[in-house]
């Protein structure tokens, strides 16, 4: 009789296991199977009001919004998408396909820069780090003047190589504009490196080596710059200016004569004669 006891003992455990799954779960992942999933988050939800730490009814609620998601997604529907991934992630931790997947949905329908911007850092925070992803985040945020926010990503880029030559130049902007002059130096270099024929990049490094102190630097800068734009009279006018704050008058007067040629100002060459004295 022994081993009868067992197994009645075991039969009865069985059903009283069965017994213990609460009822809504059950039938919330029933309507999981079946693709029903509006019908699995109700039972779920009130399988969550009686225990909201059941993983079991966490893991199908996250896998019915996603389930939904998916099929916003696909109609192109991206706000609705993102809904139900967040109530997802809210449920469970965030899966970098949903929003590597929400990502092209605006990319294909659009939306407003603060919508991409939230996005794109759910989307590095769920552990997206390639490059296009952090160059798409700091070029919205260079956008949006959100500098600081911006230049956090600098170190991640010049290490995947992924500065253009135009981040570059705006990157140099905010530097220059928050006083951080050796970093705009050094953006401004890389620029110059990057397109030597951009005369306005090398007249910006020529005036920030000036107001640094670096006098001889900035000669040299605008000299060179003389040298290879020989018809261009904004830069022989700089060199002018550059250096009468110098004090060297002869030098300020031939670049001055050059740039007025340059604009086709002819100089005065009118002798004028003593006026006759006044006979009172």
């Amino acid at each position: 009789m022994q081993p009868l006891h067992r197994l009645l003992a075991f039969l009865a455990a069985g059903f009283a296991l069965t017994g213990c799954v609460d009822p809504d779960l059950r039938r919330g992942q029933e309507a999981l199977g079946q693709g029903r999933y509006p019908l699995a988050i109700q039972h779920l939800e009130r399988a969550r009001a009686r225990d909201p730490e059941d993983v079991e009814v966490l893991q199908g609620l996250a896998s019915a919004h996603r389930s939904i998601a998916l099929g916003e997604l696909a109609a192109g529907r991206c706000d609705a998408a993102a809904g139900q991934i967040a109530a997802a992630d809210a449920l469970t931790p965030p899966e970098l396909v949903d929003h590597q997947a929400l990502l092209a949905c605006r990319e294909r329908i659009g939306g407003s820069p603060a919508t991409r911007i939230a996005e794109l850092e759910r989307l590095v925070a769920a552990g997206d780090q390639r490059a296009r992803i952090l160059r798409m985040l700091m070029q919205l945020y260079l956008d949006q003047g959100r500098h600081t926010d911006a230049v956090r990503l600098l170190d991640r880029l010049e290490a995947r190589f992924a500065l253009t030559t135009d981040d570059r130049r705006k990157l140099a902007d905010v530097f220059l504009q928050t006083g951080q002059t050796d970093a705009a130096l050094k953006q401004l270099y890389r620029v110059k490196a990057d397109d030597p024929s951009d005369p306005l990049v090398r007249l910006k490094l020529a005036e920030l080596l000036e107001a640094r102190g670096q006098l001889p630097e900035a000669e040299q800068m605008y000299r060179a710059l003389a040298a290879d734009y020989r018809t261009n009279p904004v830069v022989f006018l700089r060199l002018a200016a550059f250096l009468r704050r110098r004090g060297d008058v002869a030098g300020a007067a031939e670049a001055q004569a050059t740039a007025d040629r340059l604009r086709g100002i002819e100089p005065d060459q009118r002798t004028l004669r003593d006026l006759p004295r006044s006979r009172k």
